[in-house]
């Protein structure tokens, strides 16, 4: 959320720096100030409409990690060999890696807006 409120900002900063330059100096107009305004605008647009997207992915990814949770449970209840052992360990450990970064990104302000916050909620596979 501070993410995009920074470049908000300071695009904000940028357009009026360029209008202070037009209304007090004939000679200069304030191309520069405005270029970098709407370089900043467009970042700034790119990131809000990223919002919903990266919401979308995560919230399916939730879904699909209590799903697997729940199928590796069932899995170890069941008599599996040592090669299918193996295998979901590594599931494990790649589930486990997202969720752990997962939460570090919701727990992050800057990043925080992106993620559903039920990440919060999951424990880790064990």
């Amino acid at each position: 959320m501070y993410l995009i409120l920074t470049f908000a900002g300071l695009t904000i900063i940028l357009f009026v720096c360029a209008l202070i330059q037009d209304k007090f100096n004939k000679w200069y107009r304030g191309d520069a100030f405005r270029l970098w305004g709407y370089i900043l605008l467009f970042i700034t647009a790119v990131m809000i409409i990223l919002i919903p997207i990266c919401r979308y992915y995560s919230a399916g990814r939730i879904v699909e990690y209590k799903t697997r949770q729940a199928t590796i449970e069932q899995q170890r209840k069941s008599n599996i060999s040592e090669l299918e052992r193996v295998e979901l360990t590594k599931e494990i450990l790649g589930d486990n890696a997202w969720l752990s970064g997962c939460k570090y990104d919701v727990s992050n302000k800057w990043f925080d807006i992106y993620y559903d916050k039920e990440v919060l909620n999951l424990q880790p596979i064990e």
